[in-house]
């Protein structure tokens, strides 16, 4: 496990730094724009290198929502289709969209979105929203918590969303209810999943809350975004799913499979260019270290 997570680390600097470089060779494809995928924020005092922490301290993501302000145009998750089909673009059309729920969205993320006056999009789990410990499906706080401020790894609460969501930088959708993973649950299951959480940030937040899906896990390639899943989405009422597939978005796009672009702690300015732009072979390199499963 240890030389994997290594491998890892090592092949995302050398691949970022190949992608930067050859980015004057890049052309952006027409009428798509970039979804970009982040979960934790949080100074991290440990660095475990059997699992990956997913995480991106608030200094550089400060820089990368500086980047985005000055040479991007960042629009709401909802409006990015449309933005994108309304022509050829001067700036590169992005979205900001958050995984998981931490409760260090609340503390660094949102003064931030104030502060550059952009937009987001964050899904929660909602059978877990308010935990006092750590996500049951966070593999790295269950291993390092008792090491690390509950800051890094506690969940958000209800009205710290309630917060996001009356700043109207912040859209709150869903994450499912449990986090299953899709390989080891039935269609049943995985329409409660759409179902239940959907009731529920509608219940709590309203129904402008619940718009969009993220699929635990999110690979169509490794069968975690089965249509099925996605008839269960559509059922349930969000207008649209992400998935964690690496890709640019557009109207050729599934609107229930659509693709992203995760986010790395080692991606400075550059090379969040290098992927807003299209660059992307690096993350599809990446793809083929990923299991079933969201581990180092």
């Amino acid at each position: 496990m240890i030389g994997r997570m290594y491998l890892k680390q090592v092949l995302k600097v050398a691949a970022g730094a190949v992608a930067v470089a050859s980015l004057p060779l890049a052309r952006r494809p027409p009428r798509t724009g970039c979804i970009l995928m982040y979960h934790r924020v949080a100074d991290l005092e440990v660095f475990d290198a059997r699992l990956d922490a997913w995480n991106v301290s608030p200094a550089r993501f400060e820089t990368h929502l500086e980047w985005v302000s000055r040479h991007a145009r960042c629009v709401a998750l909802q409006d990015l289709t449309r933005t994108v089909s309304e022509g050829v673009q001067a700036r590169p059309v992005v979205a900001l969209t958050f995984d998981d729920g931490f409760g260090n969205f609340h503390r660094c993320v949102l003064p931030l979105l104030k502060r550059y006056r952009l937009n987001a999009s964050l899904f929660v789990v909602t059978g877990q929203v308010g935990l006092a410990g750590p996500y049951s499906f966070d593999r790295w706080a269950l291993r390092n918590a008792p090491r690390t401020p509950s800051d890094a790894w506690r969940p958000i609460t209800w009205p710290q969303l309630e917060e996001c969501v009356s700043s109207r930088l912040v859209s709150v959708g869903s994450h499912s209810h449990r986090h299953l993973n899709a390989l080891e649950a039935g269609n049943d299951e995985l329409a409660e999943e759409a179902g239940l959480s959907r009731d529920m940030l509608v219940r709590h937040l309203g129904k402008d809350s619940a718009l969009h899906y993220a699929y635990p896990y999110g690979s169509t390639r490794l069968g975690q975004v089965r249509q099925a899943y996605q008839r269960a989405v559509r059922r349930a009422g969000y207008d649209l799913g992400v998935t964690t597939d690496p890709g640019l978005a557009g109207e050729e796009s599934p609107r229930y499979g659509m693709p992203r672009v995760e986010v790395s702690a080692c991606d400075g300015p550059a090379m969040l260019r290098a992927k807003v732009e299209g660059n992307l072979w690096p993350q599809r390199l990446g793809q083929g270290l990923r299991s079933g499963r969201r581990e180092g």
